[in-house]
C-alpha cells in the first residue's frame, strides 16, 4: 500500500511478503518502505528465514552513504543454503547471530555468530566431527576485518584471531593478513577412527600459529609441538613410544626440527621440511635410527641402525633410500604350520587373488644383516649376515642385488640333524629367485 512521490521513490507499507525457495523468507508484520534508485529503506520487522527468526531493526540504503543495517537472528539452518549452492560437507548446524554494520568506502560496526545446535559430518568414513563450539565476532574498524574465532570439536579446540586490511584494491587475496590461532589436540587418540584397523596414537599436541602476509599466500610462524607420544600397528608388532615432537611453521612451510621415539637407549628420530603450498604438500625428511627396537613381540624382535631418506614430490612421487643395519634381530617361527594351497592354485566360487608385489614408490636401501639376524622355524636355526640392496620404481616389482650369508646354522629334515657347513644365498634381480649355494652334513656319531 503507497506509492511514487516527485523523485519517483516509492514509499508505504507491505503487508505481505513471501518468498519460498532458497532461504523461505516471509514478513511476518507490517513493515514501513521505501524504495527507488537513490534511497531504500525498511522498518523494524520480523521475519522468518532459513527455518528461524531474524529481527531487522533498521535497513538503510543511500546513493553516495551505503549501507547501514542492525538487527539478530536464532534458528537459522545452514542445510537451507545447499538450495542456492551445493556445501562441500553434509551437516545440520543450526546458528544465530547478531549485527550492527555501516558500509560506505570502509565498513564499520560488528557481526557475531554462534553456533546453537547441530554437527558436521566428514567426508573421512563419514565420522562426525563433534562440533560443541562455534563463535566468531568480526569487528570492523579503522579499516580493518578483525575476527575472533573459538571452535571446539571432539578432536581438537582453536581460537584466536584473524585481522584482514580492508585497502586491498579489487583483489580480496592480496589483502594483508595478521593474528594468530591457537590449536591444541589434548587426546590425539581421538583420531583413532581415521586410521586403518589395528593402529592406535596417543599423546598431546599444541599449536601457536602467527599469522603474516597475504590472504592469498599467508605466512606462518610459531611452535607445533607434542608429547606423550605413541604409534602402534598391531598387525606388524611396531610399537612406538615414548615420543615428542619439535617443530614451527615458516613461511609456508612446517619444519620439523624433531619427531623422536625412545625405547631404552635407543632412538628413533624423523627430522626435515614440509613445504605447504599448494594441495598437495612437498616432504622432504630424515630418519635417523639408533639401535632403535621397530619390533618387540615374543617371537619377533627387530633392533636397527642407520638413516633414510623420504622425499615427497607431487610430480615425481614417493622417494625412498638409505643405509640400515640390523644390530640385533631373531624371528621364531613354529616347527611346523597348517597346509596352504599354492599361489597358482584357483578355487571356483572364490574371488581370485590379487598378484602383486610391485611398489607405488622410488625404492634404494641398503639392508647389513651385520652377522645379527637370527631365524628359527620350520626346523632352521641359523645366525645371517651380508648386504642386500632393495630398488624399485614406481609400478614395478622391488629388485634384489646382494648376498645374505649363513655365519652358522643348523637344519633338521627327514629325521637328520644337519649342520649348515657353507650358506649363501645370492639375489641378482627378482628377490622370489634367488641363488642357492647351501651344504648341510651330518654330525657324525
Amino acid at each position: 500500500n503507497g506509492g511514487l512521490d516527485d523523485k519517483m521513490q516509492w514509499k508505504g507499507t507491505v503487508s505481505t511478503f513471501d518468498i519460498g525457495g532458497a532461504f523461505n523468507a516471509k514478513l511476518n508484520n507490517r513493515m514501513q518502505l521505501e524504495a527507488g534508485s537513490e534511497k531504500v529503506a525498511m522498518s523494524s520487522a520480523a521475519w522468518s528465514l532459513m527455518g528461524g527468526r531474524l529481527n531487522l531493526q533498521n535497513f538503510i540504503w543511500q546513493t553516495g552513504k551505503g549501507l547501514s543495517t542492525k538487527g539478530n537472528a536464532t534458528g537459522l539452518d545452514i542445510r537451507q543454503i545447499n538450495n542456492l549452492v551445493q556445501l562441500p560437507v553434509e551437516q545440520n548446524v543450526i546458528v544465530g547471530g547478531d549485527w550492527d554494520l555501516v558500509y560506505g568506502q570502509n565498513m564499520s560496526g560488528f557481526l557475531r555468530l554462534n553456533r546453537q545446535s547441530g554437527d558436521i559430518k566428514l567426508p573421512e568414513r563419514n565420522q562426525m566431527l563433534g562440533l560443541s563450539r562455534l563463535q566468531t565476532d568480526t569487528r570492523f574498524v579503522n579499516g580493518s576485518i578483525n575476527t575472533k574465532i573459538d571452535i571446539v570439536t571432539q578432536y581438537a579446540r582453536a581460537n584466536g584471531q584473524v585481522n584482514i586490511n580492508q585497502n586491498y584494491g579489487g583483489d580480496f587475496a592480496k589483502a594483508p593478513l595478521s593474528g594468530g590461532l591457537n590449536v591444541v589436540l589434548d587426546d590425539i587418540a581421538r583420531v583413532r577412527n581415521f586410521l586403518p584397523v589395528g593402529m592406535e596414537v596417543t599423546g598431546r599436541a599444541q599449536a601457536d600459529i602467527r599469522l603474516d602476509g597475504t590472504v592469498g599466500a599467508p605466512q606462518l610462524s610459531g611452535p607445533f609441538t607434542g608429547s606423550n607420544l605413541s604409534f602402534l600397528d598391531r598387525s606388524s608388532g611396531l610399537y612406538l613410544k615414548n615420543g615428542s615432537l619439535q617443530s614451527h611453521f615458516s613461511g609456508q612451510s612446517w619444519v620439523i626440527e624433531g619427531l623422536t621415539f625412545r625405547e631404552g637407549a635407543g632412538s628413533a628420530r624423523l627430522h626435515g621440511r614440509v613445504n605447504l603450498v599448494g594441495s598437495t604438500p612437498d616432504v622432504d625428511v630424515k630418519l635417523t635410527l639408533n639401535r632403535f627396537e621397530a619390533l618387540s613381540k615374543p617371537t619377533q624382535q627387530l633392533t636397527l641402525s642407520g638413516e633414510a631418506n623420504l622425499l615427497y614430490l607431487p610430480v615425481k612421487g614417493l622417494t625412498l633410500n638409505g643405509q640400515v643395519k640390523v644390530d640385533k634381530a631373531r624371528f621364531d617361527f613354529p616347527k611346523s604350520s597348517a597346509p596352504s594351497l599354492s599361489d597358482d592354485v584357483v578355487v571356483l566360487g572364490r574371488p581370485e587373488k590379487e598378484h602383486t608385489t610391485s611398489t607405488p614408490i622410488n625404492l634404494d636401501l641398503v639392508l647389513d644383516l651385520n652377522n645379527a639376524f637370527r631365524f628359527n622355524g620350520q626346523g632352521l636355526d641359523v645366525l645371517m649376515g651380508g648386504e642386500l640392496r632393495l630398488t624399485a620404481k614406481p609400478g614395478e616389482d622391488v629388485q634384489g642385488k646382494g648376498q645374505i650369508k649363513v655365519v652358522r646354522g643348523r637344519y633338521k629334515a627327514y629325521g637328520q640333524d644337519l649342520i649348515i657347513r657353507r650358506g649363501f644365498i645370492t639375489f641378482i634381480d627378482e628377490l622370489s629367485n634367488p641363488a642357492l649355494n647351501i651344504r648341510a652334513e651330518r654330525r657324525a656319531s
